[in-house]
């Protein structure tokens, strides 16, 4: 697990640096900056690692068909790798496909993920009067010793655990970088008028 951190967090330093910066502005840059080369280097290596994690489901969920002597076996559907891998047809790109979406959901889930937290934490360290209201209305929902479970199709019971989850992701840049934005086109929003370029 610990080489998976270690290549997430050369991906994330790599997409992080002045560098990279440079290069997604200046595209003709890329092929010389030695980070773009280490970041796409990195990339193929997490591939591999993916494939890799890829194969082994692949093999367990075989080698569990042989011990039961039946085509069928029971799927967790909260594993995505053996969730696809029982339904094939579904990867319209092959295994690609999967070893993409894990890359996707470990680079981009994780470190937004963790930063909305962090972000969150800071929030609630400096609105105690949100942080304890939140705690009453989830308390109020889920009190202790209830068999209730959270999920995401039930958060409309809880308005105020979503409101100040949209605030936290308003309020905070949940990314350590920056993405430059242009408008390609003069367009008015609202009230304002947004230039071409701008």
């Amino acid at each position: 697990m610990w080489h998976l951190k270690d290549l997430l967090d050369g991906v994330l330093e790599s997409v992080q640096s002045a560098q990279m910066l440079v290069a997604d502005t200046n595209s003709w840059l890329e092929g010389l900056l030695p980070v773009v080369v280490e970041y796409r280097r990195l990339g193929f290596v997490l591939q591999d690692f993916f494939r890799h994690e890829l194969e082994l489901n692949r093999q367990q969920m075989e080698n569990e068909e042989e011990k039961k002597g039946e085509t069928s076996i029971d799927i967790n559907p909260h594993n995505l790798c053996r969730r696809y891998l029982a339904e094939p047809e579904k990867l319209l790109n092959g295994d690609m496909d999967l070893i993409v979406l894990a890359g996707d959901i470990w680079t981009g889930g994780m470190e937004t993920t963790l930063t909305s937290i962090r972000w969150a934490i800071l929030f609630f360290t400096q609105n105690p009067d949100v942080q304890e209201k939140l705690h009453e209305e989830i308390m109020k929902r889920y009190p202790r010793r209830s068999s209730g479970q959270f999920s995401f199709s039930t958060r409309h019971e809880l308005p105020y655990l979503c409101a100040v989850m949209d605030e936290v992701l308003r309020l905070a840049n949940v990314l350590p970088w920056n993405i430059s934005h242009h408008a390609l086109k003069t367009f008015k929003l609202n009230e304002h008028t947004m230039k071409g370029g701008s």
